[in-house]
């Protein structure tokens, strides 16, 4: 029996067989149970002659992956079947989609619950429990297709703020749009490795809660909120699916986080979960590529980018690819660029009002660094644009 002493916020069945052909099927279902204090209890049934074998045998090898990124976990005592997440304790939402990443690559999972506190992992069918339709099962591959890109970055991510382009164009212009945060809450969502929730929060905010939906990238964050703490408290967490939380934030980021959306019902949802967790009055602040981008920047790549259309469309604009020319190894990321009216529509049906484009700008620091010429071309055409707004 599953011990019952500690409430049990989620639970994942994971059937499997064996991969030998040559061997008769034999099937096991292996149960983890996510407890509230961030225990993972495991149990095997019909593992006697499975290829996987015992429970703690089963655990190392979720943790070998077959070869894939795999959570990072602790690994459990030897006998005993269950792990806790090292990097999560009292994190239902960080936990259970370890849970899911257990189930991705070695069996077909079924989801039972869901976690608490506003921080659902994607749905993996419709609250009805039939097959979802085909819009949102296409918003799902999306938001797997971008979290497969994000943890196999990790905290590679981190070298994106030392290319011109983010050095001395976003990263002067974001803060600049969002200005003083002194005494004010703020919810990072898509916070990647935190870099924008640690510069808030030693620029004064009282507090930052930083949401993203890449267990590695939010891994990554915590890494670094343990070498250098700053009281940030990081999520796993899927915007699509965020039910209000604990408390209302006086503003809101979202960099490179709305163009991930696969559908304009999809980004209408983002931004509704969005504008209830904010304050009445709250500020809202975007950063993403320009809807109306005609991919002209001549010497782009000399800001440490390049980008191109992949000729595909979703739902809510053109999909493209925009590869980090860092050093030794680029890195690509392909999204969406939602219409302008697409953003727009999607904000005003959210609630949010008094909407105004911003255009990115070059820091003096930049100017000095590389003189005004070298810039021209970036300010003409530039790929990037602001957007601010409040609820």
């Amino acid at each position: 029996m599953f011990p019952d002493t500690v409430p049990v916020l989620g639970t994942t069945s994971l059937t499997g067989a064996g991969r030998d052909p040559a061997e008769p099927p034999r099937r096991a279902t292996t149960t983890l149970r996510l407890h509230a204090d961030g225990r993972i209890d495991l149990r095997r049934h019909g593992a006697q002659d499975h290829p996987h074998g015992s429970a703690d045998r089963y655990l190392e090898r979720i943790r070998a992956g077959y070869g894939a990124r795999r959570p990072r976990t602790a690994a459990p005592e030897r006998g005993v079947t269950s792990c806790r997440d090292a990097d999560a304790r009292a994190s239902p939402g960080r936990l259970l989609c370890v849970i899911r990443q257990y189930g991705r690559r070695t069996a077909r999972r079924r989801l039972v619950a869901t976690a608490p506190a506003g921080l659902h992992p994607p749905r993996p069918a419709s609250r009805s429990g039939r097959v979802p339709d085909e819009a949102r099962a296409k918003d799902r591959r999306g938001r797997h297709v971008s979290v497969q890109q994000y943890d196999g970055i990790g905290e590679a991510f981190e070298g994106f703020k030392s290319l011109p382009l983010m050095r001395y164009g976003e990263v002067p212009s974001f803060l600049g749009m969002v200005g003083d945060v002194k005494g004010r809450s703020v919810l990072d969502l898509a916070c990647g490795t935190g870099f924008y929730s640690r510069e808030f929060k030693r620029r004064g905010a009282s507090e930052v809660f930083g949401v993203d939906i890449s267990v590695e990238m939010i891994a990554a964050a915590r890494d670094m909120e343990r070498r250098e703490p700053l009281d940030v408290r990081y999520e796993v967490g899927d915007v699509a699916e965020l039910a209000p939380l604990d408390r209302r934030f006086d503003l809101a980021l979202a960099v490179q986080c709305l163009n991930y959306a696969e559908s304009v019902e999809q980004l209408e949802r983002m931004c509704r979960n969005i504008h209830r967790n904010l304050v009445p009055g709250g500020e809202f602040f975007v950063f993403a590529q320009r809807p109306d981008y005609a991919f002209d920047c001549p010497s782009l790549e000399r800001y440490g980018f390049h980008c191109e259309p992949t000729g595909e469309e979703a739902g809510t604009g053109p999909r493209v690819r925009v590869t980090a020319l860092l050093d030794p190894r680029p890195i690509s990321i392909v999204s969406t660029v939602p219409r302008r009216e697409v953003y727009e529509e999607c904000l005003r049906a959210a609630g949010f009002r008094d909407l105004e484009w911003v255009p990115i700008q070059v820091s003096e620091a930049g100017l000095r660094e590389f003189g005004a010429e070298f810039w021209a071309d970036l300010l003409a055409k530039p790929p990037l644009v602001m957007l601010r707004c409040r609820a």
